[in-house]
């Protein structure tokens, strides 16, 4: 008896040594390796080796044909695997996307990379947590995801291309690293509230929060060298809106469709404002300042609340030279005057871009 309960000792210590992880399946394909790997009683995560020290994980289809993952899934830290430690440093390209059953995934420190599409089109995972060590995301890392929350490491300097495209994002604080967020990042993110922008951001690149119809806020920094095309446009609820207070180009669409504006104020730095930039927003009144040299296109076209605009300009801004019919003010149905300077009213009625717009244009009071 005694023996026998010794040896059952033995037995238990055995099971209960933390291995990490056990290997349960390994394939090779075109010169690379892939594990499969237990990391505990019921979870399987999946890695390509992509050297003798590093791994990233993989989706679980390149063990069984249209698997995904579903669960709890504890990506280790690192892993044992004939007889080398093999850091895990990556989540691969498309790794959780597509899953459709309820998801919960842990990233530990030391991953540096979540590469192009990682989680985009998962169903059911509601939030993430990415740890400090990941510097550098994929385009489209997760678009058309369930995610609605999410903590981004502080070591980012840029968001990708359509990071977070058609995603049920709700709130995101982007963290003071970041510098650049390029095109179409939030664009389609309908359910977005609030965003918190860094201090220092320089660059919001094309359709960055286009198509975001609950976005209320934004706080806009001056440190903004650009602000792309359509970056707020059709932004319904956004109501608060200022432009940086060194901006020379207002580029084309930037607030159009932003119909629970009701201000602008363009800064006396503006040179340009091009194509549609204020089309349909809800402004009322709005001042041009003397600075601006030129109007694109439709600026103020379809603002139907809009009852003044006050050019300071002594010169008529010039528009496009294009073969499109110039008009600023399409649909502008409440529009009562076009203020300009005294001594410029006939130069603006007879200005062929201005001439159909004659009968409003009145001297600044």
């Amino acid at each position: 008896m005694k023996k026998l309960i010794l040896l059952l000792l033995a037995i238990t210590f055995i099971a209960s040594i933390n291995t990490s992880c056990i290997k349960t399946k390994t394939i090779y394909q075109d010169n690379e390796t892939f594990v499969e790997l237990k990391v505990n009683d019921s979870t399987r995560v999946c890695f390509r080796l992509l050297d003798e020290s590093t791994a990233e994980v993989v989706s679980p289809a390149w063990f069984h044909y249209g698997m995904k993952y579903a669960g709890q899934i504890d990506i280790p830290e690192s892993f044992e695997y004939k007889g080398n430690t093999y850091r895990v440093v990556a989540i691969g390209k498309q790794a959780f996307s597509w899953a459709e059953e309820p998801l919960k995934v842990n990233i530990p420190y030391g991953v540096e990379r979540i590469e192009e599409e990682a989680f985009c089109w998962t169903k059911r995972l509601k939030s993430l947590e990415i740890p400090n060590s990941v510097t550098e995301i994929g385009r489209r890392a997760f678009a058309s995801s369930s995610i609605k929350n999410i903590k981004l490491s502080n070591t980012l300097n840029e968001l990708p291309v359509e990071m977070f495209t058609n995603s049920q994002l709700t709130y995101v604080e982007i963290p003071e690293s970041v510098s650049i967020i390029s095109t179409s990042a939030f664009e389609g993110c309908y359910h977005l509230v609030e965003v918190e922008l860094p201090s220092q951001l320089t660059e919001l690149q094309n359709n960055a929060f286009k198509d975001c119809g609950e976005l209320r806020s934004i706080n806009i920094p001056n440190s903004l060298i650009l602000l792309g095309s359509n970056a707020f446009s059709n932004c319904e609820n956004l109501r608060d809106f200022h432009f940086p207070d060194n901006t020379q180009v207002i580029k084309p669409g930037v607030l159009k469709g932003c119909s629970s504006i009701k201000e602008i104020v363009i800064p006396n730095t503006v040179l340009g404002i091009e194509d549609h930039a204020f089309d349909n927003t809800g402004i009322e009144s709005c001042v041009i300042p003397e600075s601006v040299m030129y109007l694109g296109h439709g600026v103020f076209n379809e603002c139907q609340q809009l009852k003044t605009v006050t050019v300071q300009c002594t010169e008529p801004p010039f528009g496009p030279n294009d073969h499109y019919v110039y008009v600023l003010f399409e649909n502008c149905d409440a529009l009562e005057a076009i203020f300009v300077p005294a001594e410029s009213v006939e130069l603006y009625r007879n200005e062929e871009n201005w001439r159909q717009y004659r009968s409003l244009i009145f001297p600044i009071p």
